[in-house]
């Protein structure tokens, strides 16, 4: 999954910004997701999800320039982070928006 995520949503991800990206947490071993608190079923483990930040520019303005195009990669952005973007490519049901709400960890 991690091969296919970075070609279909991480660097159009990086294309679009046009800056380098700084990631923060790509894949994790089940240990680590369990011990900082991240979500049973993480996409993270399998490396179907990314936490980053683009150097140069702003959290908010990283998420504003990346989300019109988060259906078009396959998706979704949490919109609650402040010090990271967090992207991953969990499967959405119809109609179900790109951004939602996650909940805080260690």
């Amino acid at each position: 999954m991690i091969i296919r995520f970075a070609n279909k949503v991480m660097q159009p991800i990086r294309n679009k910004v046009g800056m380098p990206l700084r990631i923060h947490s790509w894949l994790r071993v089940e240990t680590y997701n369990k011990q900082i608190g991240g979500a049973f079923k993480s996409f993270h483990i399998d490396g179907g999800a990314c936490d980053f930040s683009v150097i140069g520019i702003k959290i908010e303005d990283a998420k504003k320039l990346i989300e019109p195009y988060l259906g078009v990669w396959g998706a979704r952005m949490e919109i609650d982070t402040t010090d990271w973007v967090h992207v991953d490519c969990r499967p959405r049901k119809q109609g179900e928006p790109v951004t939602f709400y996650g909940r805080k960890i260690k």
